[in-house]
């Protein structure tokens, strides 16, 4: 049915096929093979957070179409040239956060500031990525987090849990950034936050369109200059977003 659809090539190119999550070479054959079937029989692009190297040769041997590695291997010297490298091999290069990783990156955990949320879309144009992977949105399965959220008769202080306990007590708010609500989600600060960022990659998107990629990487930089090098100065995110957007009006 999709190869015969109008819409094919355009679905194949935003679906993907995601697994072996976090996985070290032990695994690497069990993805290879997994990975060709897919792409033999589906042409679907294939996606991992395996702890695989950023090189054409070896996502090519795996059968590997994106790669996601976690944010902070993008510290590494040269790792945005070597990310270049691989994307100009019709690869994609995305990244994500999950629990980890910890300051000095930013993260969407509780207890991370607010402007972190933001920072991390100004670090992912910076970085070119093609996509940004975060594990789960409602991971509502904690202790005693049995009954719909009713704000109204609830009041300010919910008994909802959003520690991953007992696991990990000391992690809040870990793949939880909305939450079920009597009368359908409920976000949270931490998502609308996330939303802001998004509008500022926008922002980025068509400054890199009116004056080149390099361009809107330069302007990135008041904001961040690495994933561990970026303002927690919410004034100073502000007012680098306004600087942009007098530059599209022009």
């Amino acid at each position: 049915e999709l190869a015969g659809s109008e819409h094919a090539d355009e679905l194949r190119r935003m679906a993907y096929v995601y697994g072996f999550d976090e996985v070290d070479p032990d695994k690497f054959e069990l993805m290879r093979e997994q990975f060709g079937v897919i792409r033999d029989e589906f042409g679907v692009p294939t996606m991992t957070t395996g702890h695989v190297p950023l090189e054409t040769q070896t996502l090519d041997d795996l059968n590997i179409d994106w790669l996601c590695p976690i944010l902070h291997v993008f510290t590494g010297k040269g790792m945005y040239e070597q990310a270049q490298r691989v994307r100009d091999t019709a690869h994609e290069v995305w990244s994500y956060v999950s629990l980890q990783p910890y300051p000095p990156f930013p993260n969407w955990r509780m207890d991370n500031p607010l402007v972190e949320a933001r920072a991390i879309w100004w670090i992912a144009h910076h970085q070119q990525f093609d996509g940004f992977l975060y594990w789960h949105l409602n991971a509502w399965y904690r202790p005693g987090n049995d009954r719909p959220i009713d704000p109204e008769a609830d009041g300010p202080r919910l008994e909802w849990s959003i520690t991953t306990a007992p696991s990990h007590p000391w992690l809040h708010g870990d793949g939880m950034l909305i939450y079920p609500g009597v009368d359908g989600p409920i976000g949270c600060i931490r998502l609308a936050n996330i939303r802001d960022g998004l509008e500022d990659w926008e922002y980025l998107w068509l400054l890199a369109q009116r004056e080149g990629v390099e361009a809107a990487r330069e302007a990135c930089q008041v904001v961040t200059r690495a994933p561990n090098d970026y303002t927690r100065d919410p004034d100073v995110l502000a007012a680098r977003r306004r600087a942009i957007a007098r530059r599209i009006e022009r």
